[in-house]
Formats: C-alpha cells, structure tokens, sequence
C-alpha cells in the first residue's frame, strides 16, 4: 500500500512537470519559428527598415501575450 501511495505521488509529480514543460514550450516555440523565420538568408519584406526589428518583436510579444490569454480563457493555466 505504501508503495502504491509513493507512486501516485511521483506520476502526479511528473504530469506537473510535464504540463509546466508544454505550457513553456507551447509560448517559445511560435517566437522561434518567427526568429527562425527571420534569420534566413531570404529576402523579407522590410528587411532594410529601421522598423522591421520593433515590428517582429511586437509581433512575438503579441502572440505570446495571445496565447497566455486562450490558455488562461480554457483554464489550462
């Protein structure tokens, strides 16, 4: 019985871990694929602007911002 109760303990333990874990990754991973995006060596449009760097930092903080909003609106957070 002892050990029945020290296991559920450590898979509670580990879902937490493990839902902290995606929540991080579900927030970084459109900023690196925005960044990644942005690196290429490809023509972006308003590459050669002042404003294009503010613009895509607006724009990752925005979707982060978004998606903070639809998991706390699903009460996943």
């Amino acid at each position: 019985m002892i050990h029945e109760e020290i296991a559920t303990r450590l898979a509670e333990r580990m879902n937490r871990t493990m839902y902290l874990l995606t929540v991080v990754a579900t927030l970084f991973l459109p900023a690196g694929l925005i960044a990644g995006l942005m690196g290429m060596n490809v023509a972006v449009p308003g590459a050669g602007e002042t404003w294009s760097f503010v613009l895509i930092v607006g724009l990752i903080a925005a979707l982060a911002a978004a998606e903070l909003a639809v998991m706390r609106w699903l009460k996943l957070i």
